[in-house]
């Protein structure tokens, strides 16, 4: 028996540019070259690094010459100047340079590149953070009326959605493919230590995640029609209430029996069922996950003693450094830095430590992306 789907391949293909937030294809990308010349003062250390800092400055100054938006913020107290803020994207992304000369004077080493980059989707974020993904077990259903050779065409469809799931989404991926959502839940209650089942099983510690996905494939006969019902759910990880549902039927012709009965048995049960519609659910819910990749990282500031905690830390890429503003209220664009990031969260500081630190607890504060120091 042949089950003629759409090869997983070609699935995957098709999909890739849907699961990685990428919008723009590489044939369709604008591609431009930049020579620029860097420079490194001859300041007693190695050579190696001299040439490496005058590579540097070469490619930071050829993706200044490929485009930038540069803004900036100037922080005062009583007239004195505190600090300047400068904020600088690239409109385009390093994809090869060459070196194409370098030379030693006196006192600089010097390097000239020839930069290659290619313009940015607009639709694209500079620093994404992704949502993790928690994969259930695919469910499948099987009606009566179909012959039982189609039966593993349930599984086949839902292991395919899943398996480019796993391989092609950029944000982290816990694959529980081996549990159900009431197993699952049963497994994140359980306290492991005392659970006799849980010890034995080979299933790791459950993991938590920003969405739990399932599907559901319900394969059934309408006349000479072969109809599969794809369903893929989209759960809230934090309390497993519904997030989104996509549904699509495929549909396939059954081939024609013949009378004789020995026949229509030894008959290979050639189907055409094109997994191409499956496409659709995916681009959307991958839409919805870069949307959310993207947004600006923002939170509550809550006070544990004389400090203040941003709900945030090195798992949502923060650094020490980074800069951050009310965004509504009374306390409005007042600036704050991070001075300390541990996993879950960060201790940020106002700039001007003289300000009453009180007045800021319970305030929204937002990260300023792709700020310079």
């Amino acid at each position: 028996m042949l089950l003629r789907l759409l090869p997983t391949a070609t699935f995957a293909a098709l999909c890739i540019h849907l699961l990685t937030g990428t919008h723009t294809s590489a044939q369709a990308a604008e591609i431009s070259a930049v020579n620029a010349t860097g420079q490194a003062a001859l300041s007693g250390q190695s050579m190696q690094k001299v040439r490496r800092i005058a590579l540097e400055d070469a490619l930071y100054l050829a993706a200044i010459s490929a485009g930038t938006e540069i803004s900036g913020t100037a922080i005062s107290t009583n007239g004195i100047l505190v600090r300047d803020v400068v904020s600088l994207n690239t409109n385009a992304q390093l994809i090869d340079f060459s070196v194409l000369k370098e030379r030693k004077n006196e006192t600089h080493y010097e390097v000239v590149v020839e930069a290659y980059f290619a313009k940015k989707s607009r639709s694209e974020c500079q620093n994404p953070r992704f949502p993790s993904i928690l994969l259930l077990k695919p469910k499948s259903y099987v009606s009566s009326n179909v012959d039982v050779r189609y039966h593993e065409l349930a599984e086949n469809i839902s292991a395919q959605l899943q398996d480019t799931l796993v391989k092609f989404y950029s944000g982290p991926v816990h694959d529980y493919s081996n549990l159900s959502l009431d197993d699952y839940k049963k497994s994140v209650s359980k306290n492991r230590l005392f659970s006799y089942s849980s010890l034995q099983s080979n299933q790791p510690a459950s993991h938590s995640a920003d969405f739990i996905i399932g599907s559901l494939v319900r394969l059934h006969r309408s006349g000479k029609t072969l109809n599969a019902d794809v369903k893929l759910n989209v759960l809230m990880g934090a309390d497993h209430s519904v997030y989104t549902e996509y549904e699509r039927r495929l549909t396939a012709k059954l081939p024609e029996k013949t009378p004789f009965k020995t026949l229509n048995v030894l008959t290979p049960k050639d189907i055409d069922l094109n997994t191409e519609l499956l496409i659709e659910p995916v681009e959307l819910l991958s839409q919805k996950l870069v949307h959310i990749a993207c947004k600006p990282l923002q939170g509550r500031l809550q006070a544990q003693g004389d400090q203040l905690t941003f709900p945030f830390g090195r798992d949502a890429g923060l650094k020490a450094g980074s800069l951050a503003y009310v965004t509504n209220g009374s306390q409005s664009w007042s600036l704050l830095e991070v001075r300390k990031v541990l996993p879950k969260s960060s201790i940020m500081v106002p700039i001007n430590n003289t300000q009453n630190k009180t007045r800021l607890v319970n305030q929204t504060v937002r990260i300023i992306e792709g700020t310079i120091r």
